[in-house]
């Protein structure tokens, strides 16, 4: 298992070269947390795209929020689902993140649907894939087919 952390601080130095839609994000990891700052309190935090439009989350002071990345949707058979968000610019204050992300050994570990989130009513939504193959699909969309060829050759 690798954990990383990824530590944000946007200054106003950085404010004037983005705009809200510069950085727009999924996470292929498990799980991210972001420790939203005490003194940043009412400030909107992200936006989510939810229901094929972007919903702003307000930030709740003293708070943690978890992103589920793709591996616990994928180990989940879907039941939980990766969200797709982006940090939001604020011209008048400086906004923290922290960001921590766990994952697998990229060749090691091979991620699918847990056996006990798959029936008959509920088949694996996802084929079996490294993290390594994941990693290929969602950056370069090489569908799977692709992927275990590529392995093979």
């Amino acid at each position: 298992m690798s954990i990383s952390t990824q530590i944000n601080y946007d200054t106003s130095i950085i404010r004037g070269f983005l705009s809200q839609d510069d950085v727009i994000v999924g996470d292929m990891t498990v799980e991210k947390h972001r420790i939203p700052r005490k003194y940043i309190r009412g400030m909107n935090l992200k936006d989510l795209f939810y229901e094929g439009k972007w919903v702003t989350a307000k930030c709740v002071p003293n708070s943690i929020v978890m992103h589920i990345g793709d591996t616990l949707e994928i180990l989940s058979n879907g039941k939980y689902k990766s969200i797709l968000h982006r940090g939001l610019v604020n011209k008048e204050k400086v906004r923290i993140s922290w960001a921590v992300f766990c994952e697998p050994p990229k060749d090691k570990i091979v991620l699918k649907p847990l056996p006990d989130m798959v029936s008959v009513e509920s088949p694996a939504k996802f084929p079996p894939r490294t993290f390594a193959q994941h990693i290929e699909h969602k950056l370069f969309g090489k569908e799977q087919e692709e992927l275990v060829s590529e392995k093979k050759d």
